[in-house]
C-alpha cells in the first residue's frame, strides 16, 4: 500500500526562536510536531544574533513581509479577542515610554489587519491543513484563519502574570495599572480560546487561574532534554541565572543585590544571563555564556529569590537536573513542588533566611551533594518525561502516529 502524504502544519510564533528563554519551548514543540507533520514556520519579528537554527525541523520558514505587531490605534483589527484599552492607546504608550519606563506594562495585544491578511495568504498558498499558534499575538492573528485543526499554546497566563505583579507592587498607580492589565488579559484569553479547538498552558496553576473551563483546555509542560547537564566532579560557588530584562527576574536580582549578597561575605557569587544587570557588588557577572550547562552544573548552590511570575521557572528545573540544590522563594516552591516532596528546593522568605541556608550549604559539601542527588531524582520523576503528556493530550491532533 502506497504511503499517504504527511499532513501540513503552520506553526506561527511572534519571533524566531532564540537560545534560552521561551525559545526552548518553541524548539521542543517543533521537534515533537515534526515527527507527525511537515511544518511551515511563520514568524514576524526579525532574527537576531542569538537564534537557534531550525531548518532541520521545518519544511519551510518564513518571516512574513510586513507582518508586525502594532499598538497603533489606526491599525487595530476588529477580529475576535482584540482588546481595546479604556482610553487612547497612544496615551498609554506615551505613559509607558516616559513615566513608567522600564515597567512591564503591555496594556494589551494589538495587531494590524495587514499582518493578519499577509499570514492568511501565506498559509493558503502553502495549502496548510492545521495551525499551531504560539502565544497571544500569534493566536490573535490566527483566530479567524480556517483550518481543520487549531491549537493555541498560550504558554503562561497573562492574567496569572499580572496578578502576581499586582501582589508585589505597593505604589498605588502601578498597582492600578497592573489590575487593569490583568483584567484585559483575562478577557482576551477567554475570548481567544473560542477560536481554537484546544488551548494549552504550561502549568496546572496557569490553567486554573486563566478561568478557561472548557473541554479544550489542556496542560503542555516544556519537553526538556534528558541528561542535558554534565556531571561536575568539583562544585564551586553560588549562581543565579535568567534574562534580566524580564520583570520577575529583574525584581529577584535587585532583591538579591540589595538584601542577600551583602550577607554572604567570602562566598563566590556568579550571575549569568542577558540583559542589563546594573552594578553587582560582591558578584561576578558573566552575561550570556557559551557553555551554560557546565556553568550551572559546576555550582554548589542555585539562588532564585523570585516572588512573582507565571508558568514554570525553567532556570530552577535546569539547576535540579544538574544536581544543584535551589534556595528560592515560597512562590517558586509552590509552583514547582506544591506537595513539598523535594528537600533540595529550599523555600525562604527573609534575606536572613536566604543567607543562612546558602551559608550552611556552602560550608557543608556532603549535604549539598546529597541534596543534589535528591534534586536530580525529583526532576527525573516529575519533569523528564513531558513528551508523554504531549502524546496523551494531542493524539486527536497528530493522529494515529501517536502511540
Amino acid at each position: 500500500m502506497k504511503n499517504l502524504p504527511r499532513k501540513k502544519l503552520a506553526y506561527v510564533a511572534h519571533y524566531y526562536p532564540y537560545i534560552g528563554g521561551y525559545g526552548n519551548r518553541v524548539i521542543s514543540q517543533l521537534k515533537f510536531l515534526s515527527k507527525y507533520f511537515d511544518i511551515y514556520f511563520y514568524y514576524f519579528l526579525k532574527k537576531n544574533g542569538d537564534c537557534i537554527e531550525i531548518s532541520h525541523l521545518v519544511k519551510q520558514e518564513r518571516c512574513v513581509s510586513g507582518l508586525t505587531v502594532s499598538r497603533s490605534s489606526s491599525e487595530m483589527a476588529d477580529l475576535p479577542g482584540t482588546i481595546r484599552t479604556l482610553g487612547a492607546n497612544r496615551f498609554f504608550e506615551c505613559m509607558q515610554n516616559t513615566l513608567f519606563k522600564g515597567m512591564p506594562f503591555s496594556i494589551s495585544v494589538f495587531y494590524s489587519e495587514k499582518a493578519k491578511k499577509a499570514l492568511e495568504e501565506e498559509i493558503k498558498h502553502a495549502e496548510v491543513d492545521n495551525i499551531w499558534a504560539y502565544w497571544a499575538a500569534a493566536g490573535a492573528l490566527c483566530a479567524d484563519i480556517p483550518a481543520k485543526k487549531k491549537v493555541l499554546d498560550y504558554c503562561d497566563s497573562g492574567y496569572s502574570l499580572f496578578s502576581s505583579f499586582e501582589n508585589e507592587e505597593s505604589r498605588p498607580i502601578h498597582k492600578l495599572l497592573f489590575a487593569l492589565e490583568k483584567t484585559l488579559y483575562r478577557g482576551f484569553e477567554r475570548r481567544l480560546s473560542k477560536s481554537f479547538a484546544r488551548v494549552a498552558y504550561i502549568s496546572e496553576s496557569d490553567l486554573k487561574t486563566s478561568g478557561i473551563q472548557c473541554h479544550g483546555a489542556i496542560v503542555l509542560p516544556n519537553i526538556r532534554a534528558v541528561n542535558a547537564f554534565p556531571t561536575a566532579k568539583k562544585k564551586g560557588g553560588l549562581i543565579m541565572s535568567g534574562r534580566w530584562d524580564y520583570y520577575p527576574n529583574k525584581l529577584a536580582l535587585e532583591f538579591a543585590k540589595r538584601d542577600i549578597f551583602p550577607l554572604l561575605k567570602g562566598i563566590s557569587i556568579t550571575v549569568l544571563g542577558a540583559g542589563n544587570c546594573g552594578k553587582i557588588g560582591g558578584a561576578k557577572y558573566l552575561g550570556t555564556v557559551r557553555h551554560y550547562s557546565h556553568a550551572i552544573a559546576n555550582a554548589k548552590v542555585f539562588l532564585a529569590p523570585i516572588k512573582c511570575g507565571a508558568g514554570i521557572q525553567n532556570k530552577v528545573l535546569d539547576a535540579l537536573e544538574a544536581g544543584v540544590p535551589v534556595v528560592t522563594s515560597n512562590f517558586v516552591k509552590q509552583e514547582i513542588d506544591p506537595a513539598a516532596e523535594c528537600a533540595a528546593i529550599i523555600p525562604c522568605e527573609t534575606p536572613e533566611e536566604y543567607a543562612e541556608k546558602i551559608i550552611q550549604l556552602m560550608g557543608d559539601s556532603g549535604k549539598a551533594a546529597a541534596l543534589g542527588k535528591i534534586a536530580m531524582a525529583f526532576y527525573t520523576k516529575k519533569y523528564a518525561h513531558a513528551e508523554k503528556s504531549y502524546i496523551m493530550s494531542l493524539k486527536w491532533f497528530v493522529g494515529d502516529g501517536a502511540k
